[in-house]
């Protein structure tokens, strides 16, 4: 039956009243009734736990697309929707019951790889390593696949105590997919202090069965630098070095290296340099840089000594005019300094050519001559370099020192001590005092020859000599206060400190007015910080200044005393 329209109007203005009459009364009860609980709240401590656990050891979140190289097939609009239920339970700190849901699918697929991993998260999560390991082991070896649940089975593997086993399983992921070396090479190196020779095998044989993949062989060297092998590691980057590879296996690992900013790693970066330098299978520019790189690396470390004879014998075939200046002269002056004179003069005579434009190259040659003596031999042919190359000139007043003459020096040396933008003025104004001071006693001769060894680098030939002129001439001879400082360098270089500071502290004491008593007093702060006694060396400093206030080192050891009383324990 059809109301009439006012019937209908009537009762809906009636329900609208009721409703609204029944409003305030509805609206308290809801404010006054609890919520509803929800079916399950997370406990914040498991949640904290499982948030700790949601990052592999490898440093990758534990939700990253999985792993597989097997085809998986498709799921189902209702299989991913339970995916991803037991992936948000999981999250939510509710392992258990994404596990219970797996479980649910991996009945309806069974060893699907995208169940599998998640899984897999699921037990980390738990912290159920065994069986994580259970689950990788079986679901690996069934179906063949090298990268499933990779990252979650070196974990567990890891928690169990096996780091052999769990690098081996991240070895045979990267060797099956150069995508893994993402995470791969630094979850190695994080293993090995576990067990560092067997992890090393592991990459030996990944990197040995695969030679075109250098990268593995980058781990590994990596892995032998930092346990104290470098030269090891050199010779597993020159195995896995080609010459048709840009840039060389070796010089990419050194540049990598390098940039760690370790000891272990920059020692074995020279080597892989000094190792390419050598290996005459590659261009001549790509060993020069390398041998260039690995001077400069090892004049850094303080190594240059020892490497400069392996880089002469390593570029043998490359005529030093190659080399170029700076990395020729630096070589040659190296090794004539480290008592190898004959091989830098053997460097330089390899092609006489390449001293013709660069006078540096001369000056080494006639120093290395000047090594193996006698001094007077070598005056002409430095005299005439001195004319056309100034810089030869101090060099050419010392050899005048050491071969007696003694006139001749004097106006060399003057020469240099003028000239303010010379690095050695004052060490030639130095030489000029003590020249000709003593230039009418008997006994220059000897300090000349003393001066000579030690320029040779014979700290036993120059500390007999020192010692003899201190002990036989009287502290009224103009040559007695230098013999002494020459004694005391000559002890200090033989580790001698006490007897080095009894012959500092004779000149400073006795003959404090001498013009090296403030070098003396100087000399004596140094030798006593060498013994550990920074009480005495300020003492030393300060009584320097009292003394001296403007002596010509006075800006120095005031520079000392302000870092020693900087020292709250002084």
């Amino acid at each position: 039956m059809i109301l009439p329209r006012a019937a209908r109007r009537a009762a809906v203005t009636v329900l609208t009243l009721a409703c609204v009459a029944a409003w305030p009364a509805a609206r308290a009860a809801a404010q006054a009734a609890p919520p509803p609980a929800p079916p399950s709240v997370p406990d914040p401590g498991r949640a904290a736990r499982f948030a700790r656990e949601a990052f592999t050891l490898a440093g990758t979140p534990s939700n990253e697309a999985p792993r597989f190289s097997r085809p998986a097939p498709p799921l189902t609009p209702a299989q991913s929707e339970r995916l991803r239920r037991a992936f948000d339970l999981r999250l939510q700190g509710l392992p258990d019951r994404a596990r219970d849901t797996l479980g649910v699918l991996l009945r309806e697929v069974p060893h699907h790889p995208l169940a599998v991993t998640e899984l897999a998260r699921v037990h980390v999560a738990r912290g159920d390593w065994a069986a994580v390991v259970a689950l990788g082991r079986d679901e690996r070896l069934r179906g063949r696949d090298s990268l499933l649940v990779a990252r979650e089975l070196s974990s567990a593997l890891e928690r169990q105590g096996r780091p052999r086993e769990a690098a081996q399983v991240v070895a045979e992921a990267w060797a099956a997919s150069e995508r893994e070396g993402t995470w791969a090479p630094q979850r190695l190196l994080q293993l090995a202090p576990a067990d560092a020779r067997g992890i090393g095998e592991v990459l030996r044989a990944a990197s040995a069965a695969r030679p075109a993949r250098p990268e593995l062989s980058f781990t590994y060297a990596t892995l032998l630098a930092r346990s104290g092998q470098p030269a090891e590691a050199a010779r597993v980057l020159a195995a896995a070095d080609r010459p048709v590879m840009r840039p060389a296996v070796r010089q990419r690992w050194a540049d990598d290296a390098l940039t760690q900013f370790a000891t272990p790693d920059s020692v074995a970066a020279i080597e892989a340099l000094v190792s390419l330098a050598a290996d005459a299978r590659f261009e001549r520019v790509l060993r020069l840089n390398a041998a260039r790189q690995a001077f400069g690396t090892a004049t850094a470390h303080g190594t240059r000594e020892g490497v400069a004879p392996r880089l002469a014998t390593a570029l043998a075939d490359v005529p030093p005019s190659l080399w170029g200046g700076d990395f020729l002269v630096g070589v040659a002056r190296t090794l004539r300094e480290s008592g190898r004179a004959a091989d830098a003069r053997a460097l330089l005579e390899r092609d006489p050519a390449a001293a013709l434009h660069v006078p540096e190259l001369t000056l080494e040659r006639l120093l290395a001559q000047l090594r193996d003596g006698p001094p007077a031999a070598v005056l002409p042919a430095l005299d005439s370099l001195a004319r056309r190359f100034p810089r030869a000139t101090f060099m050419l007043a010392e050899a005048e020192f050491f071969a007696g003459a003694f006139d001749s020096a004097l106006v060399h040396y003057d020469v240099v001590a003028r000239d303010p933008a010379s690095a050695d003025a004052l060490t030639a104004l130095e030489r000029w005092y003590r020249v000709d001071d003593g230039k009418s006693e008997p006994a220059l001769l000897v300090v000349a020859q003393q001066a000579y060894a030690r320029w040779k680098g014979d700290d036993s030939r120059a500390r007999v000599l020192a010692d003899s002129l201190f002990r036989a001439l009287p502290r009224t001879s103009p040559l007695y206060a230098a013999s002494a400082l020459a004694a005391s360098d000559a002890r200090a270089a033989q580790k001698d400190l006490a007897g080095a500071l009894a012959a500092a502290l004779v000149v400073a004491d006795s003959l404090a007015a001498d013009r090296l008593a403030p070098l003396a007093r100087q000399r004596a702060g140094e030798l006593l910080l060498q013994k550990g006694d920074s009480r005495g060396a300020l003492a030393q400093f300060e009584e320097c200044l009292a003394r001296y206030p403007r002596a010509w080192n006075a800006p120095e050891v005031r520079r000392r005393v302000e870092r020693l009383r900087k020292d709250t324990r002084l």
